[in-house]
């Protein structure tokens, strides 16, 4: 199984599950159709966690922050754990000056870049910038 770098920095924070993400990469196993969508979550956590968010208006208010990449089927490809400052695991661009946002729609669709997939995204994510990148 292939696994990214980004793993080592990101997961070595969440201890005993780290393991748990080689399970639930679904991309090196199942191959995706035409359609993705990167979207984020909020997943309900009562344990822990430096990185929790708190959302005052929630019945439920901690929950860990998740940016996703799905098909249109509903199969999640991929996903990164907001923790903060996420610049280490980020991709950068040589030459290009992107803000966080436009780097995590990047580093979520790094395997299907250029393989004729549509991407569907929020109104938040997107950017003339980002736009522009993609379809070069």
């Amino acid at each position: 199984m292939i696994l990214r770098i980004r793993i080592v920095t990101t997961w070595a924070k969440f201890g005993r599950c780290s393991t748990s993400y080689e399970f639930i990469q679904c991309s090196t196993v199942f191959q995706p159709g035409r359609y993705l969508c990167v979207d984020e979550s909020l997943s309900l956590f009562k344990g822990r966690l430096a990185f929790k968010q708190y959302i005052r208006t929630k019945l439920a208010r901690f929950r860990i922050k998740l940016f996703e990449l799905c098909t249109d089927n509903r199969i999640l490809l991929d996903f990164l754990v907001y923790h903060g400052k996420m610049l280490q695991e980020l991709v950068t661009i040589a030459g290009q000056d992107m803000l966080t946002s436009e780097k995590i729609q990047i580093t979520l669709m790094e395997k299907f870049l250029n393989k004729g997939h549509r991407l569907f995204l929020d109104n938040y994510y997107n950017s003339p910038k980002l736009v522009q990148y993609l379809l070069e």
